[in-house]
């Protein structure tokens, strides 16, 4: 799962301003399935370090175009006509595109929005998939309160703490999956510990059990 936010002003918005926060919550499967051959749609979330590169300020005529497609995706994803889903896919196909375009247009004019502590709590996560995790341990690290820590992980990743430790794990889990290894394997090298609480969560996830995906993608 990802959240994305661009920034729309010519010149840079000022500290002092406020931004309008648009979330995209896409499964990187669903983008990947949305690509063309030869390119991920995904790409311009998961080609730079965790955190870093993650704000552009768009020009007034993409700052329209993104605002066009977003709300035209909203209202697809809403819709239960005929016909909807390939409405939904369409606008989401372009909106990835554009942001794609956003960030291979000029790299050197990427910002950074979030606060170092919290880049680097999603490193540490990243990192430490296989050890126990808690907000304890991140808030003592970064000599912050939990309930401050919690708050901002959500306001700069519009997730929380643990809907983002659960989704990297299912994200490990998957790729160890796809290389071969056994459901038990996968389950504790991801960082689950109870297996039935894995399988339960990998399949709210994904839809499938971990071995159905297995079968499937392995």
């Amino acid at each position: 799962m990802i959240a994305a936010a661009l920034l729309g002003s010519s010149p840079p918005v000022p500290d002092s301003c406020k931004a309008v926060w648009y979330l995209l919550n896409l499964q990187k499967e669903y983008m990947d399935a949305l690509s063309p051959d030869g390119f991920s749609l995904a790409n311009c979330f998961y080609s730079r370090p965790i955190g870093l590169q993650n704000v552009r300020v768009l020009s007034p005529d993409s700052l329209n175009e993104f605002l066009s497609l977003y709300e035209r995706l909203e209202t697809g994803t809403s819709s239960k006509c005929f016909g909807s889903t390939v409405i939904r896919n369409a606008y989401a196909s372009l909106l990835l595109l554009l942001i794609n375009r956003e960030f291979q247009s000029d790299p050197s004019v990427c910002h950074n929005m979030m606060p170092p502590y919290i880049i680097s709590s999603m490193q540490y996560i990243s990192s430490h998939l296989a050890e126990p995790i808690r907000l304890s341990v991140l808030a003592e690290k970064y000599h912050i309160s939990e309930c401050y820590l919690s708050s901002q992980f959500k306001f700069h990743t519009g997730m929380t703490l643990r809907s983002y430790l659960l989704d990297r794990k299912i994200s490990c889990a998957k790729l160890l999956l796809q290389k071969g290894a056994s459901v038990t394997e996968a389950c504790f090298g991801s960082g689950f510990n109870d297996y039935a609480n894995f399988i339960r969560s990998f399949k709210k996830a994904t839809g499938v059990s971990p071995g159905k995906f297995r079968q499937i993608k392995g």
